[in-house]
C-alpha cells in the first residue's frame, strides 16, 4: 500500500497532517476535489469561449455594426444580476477557500518527507532482508562445496593409498 494510500484508508482529523492529502483520496465524500475540478473545466471552456468570440470579431465581415452588436450583447451578459451575483460568489469562495488550499499545501509538504522517510524505509528492511538471504544462501553454498571437496579429498587419498598398495605388491612379487 502507498504512502497516499495510507493515508487514505485511516481517520484523520483537521489537525492530522495527512489529512492534507484528503484531495489525494479517490472517495466519492471528496466532492472539494470535484468542486476544484470543476472550476478547472468551466474556467478552460470560458477561455476557449472567449477565444472563439475573440476569433469571430477579428473575422466578420460585417465590421463595426456587428463588433458593437457582440460588445453591447456581453456587456449585458456581463452586468446581469445573475452573472454579477456568480462572480461575487465566486470571488467570495475564492477568498474563503486560499488560507484552506494553502494550509493544505502546507501539510502536504511537511508530510511529504515522512512519506519519503516511510517509503525509504520498507526499501532499507526489504534489502537488508534479500542481503540476508542471500548470505544464508552464499553460505550453504560454501558449506556444500567445502563437504565436497573434502569428500573428494579423502577419496582421491583412498584411491591413491590403494594404488600405491598395488604398486608396491607388484614390486615385491617381482
Amino acid at each position: 500500500m502507498s504512502g497516499a494510500d495510507a493515508h487514505c484508508s485511516r481517520e484523520r482529523s483537521a489537525g492530522d497532517a495527512s489529512y492534507a492529502l484528503a484531495p489525494l483520496c479517490a472517495t466519492p465524500a471528496n466532492s472539494q476535489a470535484s468542486l476544484v475540478v470543476s472550476l478547472s473545466m468551466k474556467k478552460s471552456l470560458l477561455i476557449v469561449l472567449v477565444g472563439l468570440g475573440v476569433g469571430y470579431v477579428l473575422g466578420a465581415r460585417a465590421g463595426r455594426e456587428r463588433y458593437d452588436l457582440i460588445v453591447d450583447k456581453v456587456t449585458g451578459v456581463w452586468e446581469d444580476p445573475r452573472v454579477a451575483r456568480a462572480r461575487r460568489e465566486a470571488a467570495r469562495y475564492a477568498r474563503e477557500q486560499a488560507p484552506v488550499i494553502r494550509d493544505r499545501a502546507q501539510a502536504v509538504a511537511k508530510a511529504a518527507p515522512g512519506v519519503v522517510a516511510d517509503r525509504a524505509k520498507d526499501v532499507a528492511a526489504a534489502a537488508k532482508a534479500t542481503a540476508d538471504r542471500t548470505v544464508a544462501t552464499t553460505r550453504r553454498v560454501a558449506d556444500r562445496t567445502t563437504s565436497a571437496a573434502t569428500s573428494a579429498a579423502a577419496t582421491a587419498a583412498q584411491r591413491a593409498g590403494e594404488v600405491r598398495d598395488n604398486i608396491l605388491e607388484d614390486d615385491d612379487e617381482q
